[in-house]
């Protein structure tokens, strides 16, 4: 028994806060766990390319209204969406513990602009369900799952609908 392996499955399962056994080659699916309003919500890591501190925005007029504005990124313009608006929710509460969540899909980047990060799991597919119940947490054509963390429910969102709406494509 490879005790490595055994110990990544144990670290994972206690990051899940979960005490039942895995198989240890189980595949998982990275996620970064944020929060908006009191809900918790999972952007799939392999789209998340930073996540930025709380910095100034610049208001850009005549964007549709889920827009917070532009901010620079090593020299690169980025606009920035509000997640709460951007899933039917109240815009997001700014403080200085915001973070900005720079996410790539195809050719499609932008920031999100989220309450808190709360962390970087990774979840066995086996805890992901495709039968979402947690519905009161905006428009659930956004969502495409849920997980139990730290017993919480988290909703995982689509990254694909999400951004094809920033780009114009949705709304």
């Amino acid at each position: 028994m490879d005790l490595k392996k055994t110990d990544n499955a144990e670290l994972k399962l206690r990051s899940l806060g979960n005490t039942e056994e895995i198989a240890i080659d189980e595949e998982a699916i990275q996620y970064v766990v944020v929060t908006c309003g009191k809900t918790h919500f999972a952007f799939e890591g392999i789209y998340v390319k930073e996540i930025l501190p709380q910095t100034d925005i610049t208001f850009v007029p005549g964007l549709p209204n889920f827009f917070s504005g532009m901010i620079h990124v090593r020299g690169n313009l980025e606009c920035v969406a509000d997640l709460g608006q951007l899933i039917g929710l109240q815009p997001t509460k700014t403080d200085k513990l915001n973070r900005v969540l720079i996410v790539r899909y195809e050719e499609i980047s932008s920031g999100i602009l989220t309450e808190y990060v709360l962390d970087l799991i990774d979840v066995p597919k086996s805890k992901i369900r495709s039968d979402i119940k947690h519905t009161d947490a905006g428009r659930s054509d956004y969502f495409i799952g849920e997980f139990e963390w730290n017993n919480q429910i988290v909703v995982i969102l689509d990254i694909v609908r999400l951004m094809r709406k920033i780009n114009g494509e949705e709304i």
